[in-house]
């Protein structure tokens, strides 16, 4: 976030293996595994940090407001039928776009959005 280090997020490889790593105060950060963090969002209307925990099967949310205001919100947990969640992000609409590897069980598709009401 431009002038606005709540966490840095360092990337050693082209294989994306990135090391999350703490700028700012921010609490309940044992909600995070930075070694299972395979992605990261913003919510910019919500003032949230969205972090994708892969093996977890979760998103964890963070609120944000200063350096020292900050903290977890909530975890979201994946449906089981989403196959290896590959990204996230979030659109100017604010809404949650997930990405997989393999087709679902739902629709046999690998793209997903959920409209802001719904997270």
């Amino acid at each position: 976030i431009k002038g606005f280090p709540l966490l840095t997020l360092s990337c050693e490889d082209e294989d994306a293996n990135c090391l999350v790593k703490r700028a700012c105060f921010v609490t309940g950060q044992n909600h995070l595994d930075p070694a299972d963090t395979t992605g990261f969002a913003l919510s910019a209307k919500r003032r949230q940090l969205l972090f994708l925990q892969k093996a977890a099967r979760k998103i964890v949310i963070f609120q944000y407001s200063s350096c020292f205001h900050s903290g977890y919100k909530k975890s979201l947990t994946l449906p089981e039928r989403l196959k290896e969640v590959t990204s996230l992000h979030v659109d100017q609409s604010d809404r949650l776009w997930i990405t997989t590897r393999y087709p679902d069980d739902y629709e046999n598709s690998s793209v997903f959005f959920w409209r802001p009401d719904q997270w």
